[in-house]
């Protein structure tokens, strides 16, 4: 049986930030010489535009790998204990990968940008239309790093009932609620199986009694005995 942790580790969110600044500062580096090379690479034919277009490219199918193999990868049935609750952590990974897609669209987006475009009534429309497409995508990697940064997505179970957190806010939620709407919580931005905790929920609802426990080394063990026998 796995044995709870004292507190909610910072390893994930810290290991994201630091792939994210990497990927942030390639990104960078990529476009000042896109944007000062980009003439002399166009004069080279088809091997210029290779060379142009495809590092763009490559980014944006190796950030929707990455974030396809952390999706599908297998959520954990358990909680961490720490701060009188239990609680399933963000998914920083995933929330990471999915802000570095964002990230590598706006710079394919930019870099297409860059290229020579047609002298005809067309041209300023589309520029104009190109610019507010690259600005949604920068705005955004800005909404998913600030959701990173807040652990969007964490859920407590508490004594009180559910804590569920948001990009803007922290939503508590009671027992009594939760017993109105039952197995409707989602956990998609938790790093916790779904299943795991709608049966944990469903479990505190068919026994208050037992939301006492909640938060408890003691409480958690009881939880597992229940759920996983």
């Amino acid at each position: 049986m796995t044995s709870p942790t004292a507190s909610v580790t910072p390893r994930p969110l810290r290991s994201a930030a630091v792939a994210l600044v990497v990927l942030s500062a390639s990104v960078l580096v990529w476009y000042s010489a896109a944007r000062r090379w980009h003439n002399a690479w166009h004069e080279n034919g088809v091997a210029g535009y290779a060379a142009f277009l495809l590092p763009p490219l490559a980014l944006v199918i190796g950030a929707l790998i990455v974030e396809g193999i952390l999706r599908a990868r297998q959520r954990p049935a358990s909680f961490e204990v720490a701060g009188g609750a239990f609680v399933a952590p963000a998914a920083t990974r995933v929330a990471a990968a999915s802000a570095a897609t964002v990230l590598t669209l706006a710079t394919a987006s930019a870099t297409l940008h860059l290229q020579p475009m047609p002298d005809d009534w067309w041209s300023p429309i589309s520029v104009r239309f190109h610019r507010v497409i690259l600005a949604c995508l920068v705005a955004g990697f800005l909404v998913k790093v600030a959701a990173l940064a807040r652990q969007s997505g964490r859920i407590e179970l508490r004594p009180a009932g559910l804590r569920v957190r948001s990009l803007f806010a922290d939503r508590d939620v009671s027992w009594e609620q939760l017993a109105a709407k039952p197995n409707t919580w989602p956990a998609d931005e938790a790093w916790v199986r779904r299943e795991f905790l709608i049966a944990a929920i469903n479990h505190y609802l068919a026994d208050p009694d037992a939301r006492e426990t909640i938060g408890t080394a003691e409480g958690y063990e009881d939880l597992r005995r229940v759920l996983c026998g």
